[in-house]
């Protein structure tokens, strides 16, 4: 009877914090919004040609700079319209990020590289060619070693043939997640720098053995 009540418990519990989550999320990420400085750095003129020209692209970053990549590129589907899209696992962990990119107006994708690959590609494919999604990737997700990219964003561009853009992003403000990739929370009003890449776009006749020096790069 006790161990029931405690299980019962522990399910309320769980069951309350996600709840929680979302509108507290919200609210961070809306007062983020509202009070970030965000200053984009690199050659923006091949990304402003795509957008404009609604050719789809990658836009490829570290998973710990989710957020600040991802603020960004809400920020440019703000001003522009780009159609932005998000991969997000399909757990029950990844309900809160999605609701949350739902409630931006993003494009979400329920996959995992790691539990749904080849749905996942399958569902990137459609996004990218058929709905002229720009889905963003983290490259060393969902899992790490952190920094270590996998050739999942490559073999994406070369069936597609939508370029990847690879961004890097810092926050001049932030916590910092005890996370296997140190995930990066900045403090509202934070200055957040993003640097933007040159599209790299993978050759469709290109051997699996001939992408290691992409990945690499």
């Amino acid at each position: 009877m006790i161990q029931e009540l405690a299980i019962n418990v522990r399910q309320w519990i769980k069951e309350t914090k996600a709840k929680l989550a979302v509108p507290v999320l919200s609210m961070y990420v809306a007062g983020l919004r509202r009070s970030a400085r965000i200053e984009a750095y690199g050659d923006f003129a091949p990304v402003r040609e795509l957008i404009d020209g609604r050719r789809p692209f990658i836009p490829c970053y570290w998973h710990q700079q989710n957020l600040l990549c991802a603020l960004y590129l809400m920020d440019l589907k703000a001003k522009i319209g780009l159609n932005a899209g998000f991969l997000v696992s399909p757990s029950r962990d990844g309900e809160i990020p999605a609701k949350l990119f739902r409630r931006w107006g993003a494009y979400v994708i329920r996959g995992s590289s790691s539990h749904t690959g080849a749905q996942a590609l399958r569902d990137l494919h459609v996004a990218i060619t058929r709905d002229r999604v720009s889905p963003a990737n983290t490259p060393d997700g969902p899992g790490g070693p952190c920094f270590e990219s996998k050739p999942g964003p490559l073999m994406l561009s070369q069936l597609t043939q939508a370029p990847i853009v690879p961004m890097a992003a810092a926050a001049d403000s932030f916590w910092q997640l005890n996370s296997w990739d140190r995930f990066i929370l900045p403090k509202w009003r934070a200055r957040i720098a993003v640097v933007i890449g040159d599209p790299i776009l993978v050759e469709k006749n290109l051997r699996m053995s001939e992408l290691e020096p992409l990945r690499r790069r």
